[in-house]
């Protein structure tokens, strides 16, 4: 069975919950029937060094499965799920997203 996995780097603002966030993707892919498969969170899970300053900044990360389903449309499957994941911080405004890595895996 494939799945489409994404994996989210994110800031955290003051309000956060993991529940809060993995309730906003769930009723996020409901919107578009689809099912969340798996939800790992881990907290400072992401640190970026820059080049060209001595700083480096840490991230949050999600990585969540979602099952692969046909629309049977000229809008590809992962098209959908990338733009509901995208509007999350409208729907669920205690994080600001840094990066999305999706990818689909054979589970």
């Amino acid at each position: 069975m494939n799945a489409f996995r994404i994996e989210i780097e994110f800031e955290e603002k003051d309000g956060f919950t993991e529940e809060g966030l993995k309730d906003a993707i769930i009723k996020n892919l409901a919107e578009c029937q689809l099912k969340l498969l798996s939800f790992k969170y881990q907290k400072d899970g992401y640190t970026e060094d820059s080049d060209l300053f001595p700083i480096s900044k840490t991230y949050s990360t999600c990585e969540c499965l979602v099952a692969v389903k046909s629309f049977g449309s000229s809008i590809p499957f992962y098209q959908i799920v990338l733009g509901g994941i995208q509007s999350l911080p409208q729907e669920y405004p205690y994080f600001d997203i840094h990066g999305i890595n999706p990818s689909m895996v054979e589970i």
